[in-house]
């Protein structure tokens, strides 16, 4: 098979892997019709289903794009070694034979060299990683996308959010809000602090990007820092049950076959945060959510009616929420 036809991005960056699938995408539909593109849950479906998904036959689009974002079963240590085997031989079974206008892309945030399934792909795919922005790529891209939307910051501001180690997606995010703000005046580096460092949202927004990566580290040590500042359990519990009832609210679409536009509609989610969800609904069951709601539901109630450390509540939601399986 052609290794062109096989893709693995694997990189921290959720906006350049997308920005990278979307280049793929373009250039099906520049080779004719605009290809049929159907994004798979790898965790959900199993080794069987997905390699009859796999098994294309053009009755109704000449191309098609198969795209499956960071499934467990890329990980380090992915869950059960004979279901790991299971989706190793259907992509095995899947490279033997040619699929004209398929293109399959996986994404994974690291490449682990011992998963079976990455060792396959390393032979057979076209493996990418695609890296972070340099400092310097950086600034030069917020400076575009500040343009883009009539929003004049000093040099010093410009600096202070090129290093500020936020993500992208959120940087996109606050563009969105600054342009909102209708403001003509110069924005100082002062005043960008507070929108990257002391907003709620933004600092809440780091905790819950971490929780629905399942990165248990970095939820613990965000939370830390989040209790230090004096931002009461009470609001960050409200903010986690708000990203998780947006998160199972797309992947009900997502499991229901909707598009990227027809998720945005049906929930009422801005674009960013839809992609933000699909991008992660992969790494959450359907019974797993079920579950994230139950713990959310118990610490809600221990909160109102039990006398219990509220410091030491939170940091076992946050642990049960990362750990898998």
């Amino acid at each position: 098979m052609d290794d062109n036809n096989t893709y693995l991005l694997w990189g921290p960056e959720a906006y350049l892997i997308n920005q990278k699938i979307d280049g793929i995408v373009t250039g099906l539909a520049a080779a004719g019709e605009p290809p049929a593109v159907l994004n798979i849950d790898g965790d959900e479906t199993p080794p069987q289903e997905l390699g009859q998904i796999l098994d294309f036959s053009p009755l109704f689009a000449m191309t098609r794009a198969v795209i499956i974002r960071n499934p467990n079963w890329l990980g380090k240590s992915p869950r059960g070694a004979k279901k790991t085997e299971g989706y190793r031989q259907v992509l095995d079974d899947y490279f033997q034979r040619d699929y004209p206008g398929q293109v399959l892309i996986l994404t994974a945030l690291e490449s682990h060299s011992t998963n079976p399934i990455t060792k396959l792909l390393q032979k057979q795919a076209r493996v990418i990683n695609i890296k972070p922005l340099s400092g310097a790529e950086l600034e030069k891209w917020c400076r575009r996308e500040l343009e883009k939307r009539q929003i004049r910051v000093a040099p010093a501001a410009l600096a202070r959010i090129a290093a500020s180690g936020q993500d992208m997606y959120y940087l996109e995010n606050m563009f969105e809000k600054l342009a909102l703000m209708q403001r003509e005046d110069v924005w100082g580096a002062a005043e960008i602090d507070e929108h990257l460092d002391s907003r709620l949202e933004i600092s809440i927004f780091k905790l819950t990007d971490a929780l629905l990566l399942r990165n248990t580290k970095a939820s613990l040590e965000t939370f830390r820092q989040l209790t230090e500042q004096g931002q009461p359990h009470l609001v960050i519990l409200a903010m986690i049950i708000q990203q998780f009832v947006a998160l199972s609210k797309v992947k009900f679409c997502i499991d229901a076959g909707y598009d990227k536009a027809s998720i945005a509609t049906a929930t009422g989610l801005k674009d960013f945060v839809v992609r933000k969800m699909r991008d992660t609904a992969a790494n959450f069951s359907s019974g797993e959510i079920r579950m994230v709601f139950e713990k959310l539901l118990e610490v809600d109630t221990a909160f109102k009616t039990e006398n219990k450390d509220p410091r030491l509540v939170m940091e076992t939601l946050l642990v049960a929420i990362c750990s898998r399986g």
